[in-house]
Parts: structure tokens; C-alpha cells; sequence
């Protein structure tokens, strides 16, 4: 009996993240609010003379895959309605240094932050 509660212990530990990252948090974290502003969740950017767009459906105008390349900056800007096209074939200016848990739940936040 001991045992298989062990084991079943295990299982769950080791398959369940004790805390999941919030992506708000790690957007914080990580000083993304520097240079970004996401108004839906009433985030401002610090800079005020920052070029950098609101990530409001930043997630409509770029897809997943390509955010993560680019916040690695293992790929450059492709063109969008939100960023100066200056920005095009640039890598981000700031290499996003998370691990993949907090990468994951800074994404997925960020697909939550839609324009009405």
C-alpha cells in the first residue's frame, strides 16, 4: 500500500508543475514592459520614446512559432501593420532569456491579449 501511494506520488510530482508561470508575470519579469505596452492588461511601457508596438493581438498579426523564434532572436522581424517597417529583417533588440515553462506562459498570455 505504502508503496503504490509512493508511486502515485511520483507520478503526480513529477508530471505537474507545483507552480505554473503566469505570463503576466514573466512579461514582468523579464522587463518586457520596458520597451512593450499591453493595454488589455493595462500594462504602459516605461519608455515613453520606445518604438516598440502594443502586444495587443500581437498573436492575430504573427504566428506562435515565429514570436518564440523571434524573442530568441533566432529569426528576424517580418512585416506587420503594427511595427515600423525599418524594424523588417532586425532581430529583437533584447534576447528573451526565460526558460521554455515561462516562454510557454508568456505566449499563451499573450494570445489572450485581444483587442474587443
Amino acid at each position: 500500500m505504502f508503496r503504490l501511494l509512493f508511486v502515485a506520488l511520483a507520478f503526480v510530482f513529477t508530471t505537474v508543475p507545483l507552480f505554473a508561470a503566469d505570463g503576466k508575470d514573466v512579461f514582468l519579469k523579464y522587463n518586457c514592459n520596458n520597451c512593450h505596452a499591453v493595454s488589455t492588461a493595462g500594462i504602459v511601457a516605461k519608455n515613453k520614446n520606445s518604438k516598440a508596438p502594443d502586444l495587443v493581438d500581437v498573436t492575430v498579426r504573427h504566428e506562435k512559432p515565429w514570436i518564440r523564434k523571434f524573442i530568441r532572436q533566432d529569426d528576424v522581424h517580418v512585416s506587420c501593420p503594427k511595427v515600423d517597417p525599418a524594424r523588417d529583417g532586425k532581430k529583437h533588440p533584447i534576447k528573451f532569456n526565460g526558460n521554455q515553462e515561462e516562454e510557454d506562459a508568456l505566449i499563451e498570455w499573450l494570445d489572450k491579449q485581444r483587442s474587443k
